[in-house]
């Protein structure tokens, strides 16, 4: 062993250093029930004010596969349960802070953070990970895999597009793919549900009955199982909003028209005020109460502000952004660093590449229409349903929240034996065996209440759907 770890302190690579090099049995951390395990801490950087701290670990008992994990909201941290649930598996594995340490203030006017943020970090996962797996065990990897949701899903799919020899296999959770103008939705319903003196458009009191109203109005439109307490899909029909908002303040009607207003402009989401054009999608109806819905949407500013600080300054509210000159500064400057909206990926398929990809349909955060039609558009570039579904399928979990949560399906499974993801993700790449269909579940306290049977998008079970806002195609090519 001794020898071994001598080996990878030896080591060098460019705009690497290795800072910690160690071998760990047992316990690490505040981690228990480890196995026996070389832990590699490194430093990447690409310029004074590039700093990204990454970890691999690598089991002694190795099953031959590499994990690379995705993170969350601004990253900025290493999560080592994460690493332990994959080493306990016998997995390589290894987690980034996407060089976000800090980078609140230090990511202003500083494209190294940006880049580290936007692709750099999650690349250089995948180059050192490799290199110091094949250093160790004295051969490469039998597969290597990428899991991540939210922030993660961008990471997921700024890699295939990107770097698709990177990951032989990838899921893209809830993805946060189009980064740039997804921030700018956020502010769109910051400044439309609060005010700069402080004043907030609704109480926390009045959250609630406003998806109670939803759920009941898609339900009474025939949306979902009889008996449903949630939304499967809350879209049916291109005045979807003028008819909910017509509902709620008759069942409501104690919400006043500016609260009304308020709320069009949330589901009908931000547009261009000169051009009219489409920016992003709006909130899903029926996504009000939960995580990046109005409560947060309601703080001192809207969730994950720091892009906007990296372009307009420390000190910066996002009251004063203009949706169309803003916009375009914002997304020119951005968009190609933090988003992936290439629709080919026919590199990725050609390098024998699966992606699995979902979306929540009550997910407030990121909304699932924008990663609908991205869906349509690999479709449309890369030869149509038949042929990209060998090697990528996108499935929307009914009444999930952002990933985990909400009234519908709190958990996604690859089977009725409650196999998880990651179980369809390697059948699919290593067998073959592609994934007609996942399992959502609810699963409470008092055990499971019910599943349900989700078919991907495009599929004779799901085809595709009208009636749905997203993105102007002028923001795409950004």
């Amino acid at each position: 062993m001794e020898e071994k770890l001598a080996k990878l302190r030896s080591l060098s690579m460019p705009n690497t250093e290795f800072l910690d090099i160690s071998h760990e049995v047992g316990e690490f951390w505040d981690l228990t029930e480890l196995p026996a395990f070389t832990r590699v801490h490194w430093k990447n950087s690409f310029g004074e004010d590039s700093v990204i701290l990454s970890e691999i670990w690598m089991p002694d008992d190795w099953n031959g596969r590499f994990v690379a994990c995705g993170n969350g909201g601004m990253a900025g941290g290493l999560s080592r349960p994460t690493l332990a649930e994959h080493a306990r598996h016998g997995y390589a594995v290894v987690h980034t802070d996407m060089g976000t340490r800090d980078g609140r203030i230090r990511g202003i006017g500083n494209p190294d953070v940006w880049n580290d943020f936007g692709w750099r970090s999650t690349h250089m996962m995948a180059v050192v990970g490799k290199r110091l797996i094949t250093e160790y065990y004295g051969r490469t990897p039998d597969y290597s895999y990428f899991i991540g949701a939210s922030t993660g899903g961008n990471q997921a799919m700024k890699m295939v597009q990107c770097f698709p020899e990177d990951y032989d296999g990838v899921i893209a959770g809830v993805p946060a793919h189009n980064r740039a103008f997804l921030h700018i939705y956020g502010l769109w319903m910051h400044n439309h549900l609060t005010t700069p003196d402080g004043k907030k458009m609704f109480t926390d009191n009045e959250i609630p009955p406003i998806t109670a109203a939803a759920e009941a109005f898609f339900r009474e439109n025939g949306i979902g199982e009889p008996g449903d307490a949630f939304i499967t899909y809350p879209y049916i029909g291109d005045d979807t909003v003028d008819r909910f908002l017509a509902y709620l303040s008759a069942r409501e009607p104690s919400y006043t028209a500016e609260q009304l207003s308020a709320l069009r402009a949330v589901y009908e989401g931000p547009r261009d005020p000169v051009t009219g054009r489409q920016i992003y999608n709006g909130t899903p109806i029926g996504a009000e109460i939960y995580g990046c819905g109005i409560r947060d949407a309601q703080c001192a500013e809207p969730p994950f502000f720091d892009p906007f600080l990296w372009m307009f300054g420390e000190g910066y509210t996002g009251y004063d952004f203009d949706f169309h000159r803003d916009t375009e500064r914002f997304g020119d400057v951005l968009s190609p660093i933090l988003g992936a909206n290439d629709p080919d990926l026919s590199p990725f398929a050609a390098h024998g590449g699966k992606l699995i990809v979902y979306s929540a349909a009550s997910d407030p955060c990121v909304p699932f229409p924008d990663a609908m039609r991205y869906c349509e558009r690999v479709w449309d570039k890369c030869g149509g349903y038949d042929r990209v579904s060998q090697f990528y399928r996108w499935f929307l979990v009914p009444g999930m929240d952002h990933g985990n949560g909400g009234h519908g399906c709190n958990l996604l499974w690859s089977d009725d034996e409650g196999h998880d993801l990651f179980y369809a993700l390697r059948r699919w790449r290593e067998d073959g065996i592609a994934p007609d269909s996942l399992v959502g579940a609810r699963v409470a306290e008092e055990g499971l209440q019910f599943t349900r049977c989700i078919y991907p998008y495009g599929s004779e079970h799901f085809p595709k759907q009208g009636h749905v806002p997203t993105c102007d195609e002028y923001y795409l090519n950004k």
